[in-house]
């Protein structure tokens, strides 16, 4: 979902936020906790890491560390009718087939 360098407005996330605020007649807010890199889960998982650039190749958080804080920053909210998450080639090698 993060759309490794492309210019937001090109971006798969906007583009379906568009697509639904068009369809819906109604705001779209997003909250993108992606990033270039990002695997689905891993042996290793940095509580305190440093956030980078989403441009940034780097493995961590992972994606479902990633759910964990939109699930988190959502906690309270009335309503959330959409979460998208997709993981990518980065995801499979030798080790996971």
């Amino acid at each position: 979902m993060w759309g490794q360098g492309l210019k937001p407005e090109n971006k798969a996330w906007y583009q379906m936020k568009i697509w639904l605020a068009q369809r819906t007649g109604r705001p779209v807010n997003e909250r993108i906790e992606a990033h270039s890199g990002a695997v689905i889960e891993n042996e290793v998982i940095e509580k305190n890491s440093v956030p980078v650039d989403g441009e940034v190749n780097v493995a961590q958080p992972t994606i479902v560390n990633q759910l964990e804080q939109a699930r988190q920053y959502y906690m309270n909210e009335p309503e959330l009718d959409l979460v998208i998450v997709s993981g990518c080639v980065n995801d499979v090698d030798a080790r996971t087939c």
